[in-house]
Order: structure tokens, then C-alpha cells, then sequence
């Protein structure tokens, strides 16, 4: 019985932080996407792209904050399997659709803003290494199911994170989609495929 309270007041403690953390950045996500659109005919076409993870991003938020308070209920309800279950599924949703797509967004909205070139660099190198050092912490949700490959995963998506910056300052708008796609489907096949090794876990 008193482990059974430990882990309720464990799990609470999660649900509370995940809400928080979620409601926070859906509303900067919504905030800076909205900047975006109301600005969207001021801006050449390529803006669609951080626009799109922009809003993907939010999204995976949401969704996440969603799932963190449908938690609190297995709580009252004693299913705390059921709870464990809700938790990680809205931590692999907020970091992998939710964070990673922000990150994505970052320096792909930089171009749109201006021309320097020592600020676009910049901003692309602080995220990759913001990432590297990241995964390299041991805290990332990623090394939890990816153990052996999660840096290899990091790298992908800072690589494709590049091309997609690389060709937004090209006309080849068909190559460029091409990745967006590419990227958003890299992003949406790793969350199933982690909220499928949860019941593994245990």
C-alpha cells in the first residue's frame, strides 16, 4: 500500500510538470505560428515550411498536455499501469512531434527574417549543438528507447534540418517539400514506433 502512494504521488507530480510544460509551449508555439500567419503575405513562399512545423509542433503539445491530464483520472481511478502508459505516450509526443519539430522551425524561420548569413549559421549551429549535447546528457527521451542508436537519430534530423535550409535558398521547391515530407514522416514513424515498445518497458 505504501508503495502504491508513492508512486500515485510520483505519477502526480509527473502529470502536474507534463501539463505545465505542455501548456506552456503550445501557447509559445501557437503565439510565434501566429506571428507567422498574420504576417504570411509579407513573406516569400518558403515561409510555408517553418510555418509547417511551427504548427506540427503545436500540435504535439497539445496532444501531449491532452494526455498528461487524461492521466490524472487513471490516478483517481487506482490504474496506475494505465497511468505509467499515459505518461510516457505524452512525453514521446512532446518531445519527439512537439520539441524536435520547434528545434526543426528555428533556424528554417531565420532565412525568412532576414539575410545575414552570420545569424542564419549561427542560429542552425547553437541548435545542432543544443541537440548533440542534449542526447549526449543522458536525459533525452530518445536514448530511453533508442539506447544504441539515439545519436544517430539526433543527427538525422539535423542533417535533414540542414538540406531543408540549404534548399530553401534554391528554387527547387519540389526537392525542398520532398524533405518536409521526408522529415515529418521520420518524425511521426519514430513516435509510433516508441509508443509501441512502451507496453515493453514495464
Amino acid at each position: 500500500m505504501h508503495k502504491i502512494n508513492e508512486l500515485r504521488t510520483q505519477y502526480s507530480t509527473e502529470v502536474q510538470a507534463g501539463v505545465s510544460f505542455g501548456g506552456l509551449f503550445s501557447t509559445l508555439s501557437v503565439f510565434f505560428t501566429g506571428l507567422l500567419i498574420s504576417n504570411y503575405n509579407s513573406f516569400p513562399s518558403s515561409v510555408r515550411v517553418p510555418l509547417l512545423f511551427l504548427i506540427l509542433s503545436t500540435f504535439g503539445f497539445i496532444y501531449a498536455t491532452l494526455i498528461y491530464a487524461n492521466a490524472s483520472g487513471k490516478l483517481k481511478n487506482s490504474d496506475l499501469a494505465s497511468c505509467k502508459r499515459a505518461l510516457n505516450t505524452a512525453d514521446v509526443l512532446s518531445e519527439f512531434i512537439g520539441v524536435y519539430a520547434l528545434l526543426i522551425s528555428i533556424p528554417l524561420v531565420i532565412p525568412i527574417i532576414t539575410n545575414d548569413l552570420f545569424l542564419v549559421n549561427s542560429v542552425f549551429i547553437v541548435d545542432a549543438i543544443g541537440l548533440i549535447i542534449y542526447h549526449n546528457s543522458g536525459f533525452s527521451i530518445m536514448k530511453e528507447f533508442f539506447p544504441k542508436t539515439h545519436m544517430l537519430i539526433a543527427i538525422a534530423i539535423i542533417v535533414l534540418t540542414l538540406t531543408m535550409l540549404l534548399l530553401q535558398g534554391l528554387d527547387l521547391q519540389n526537392v525542398l517539400l520532398t524533405f518536409v515530407t521526408l522529415t515529418i514522416l521520420f518524425l511521426v514513424f519514430l513516435s509510433l514506433l516508441t509508443i509501441n515498445k512502451i507496453p515493453k518497458l514495464g
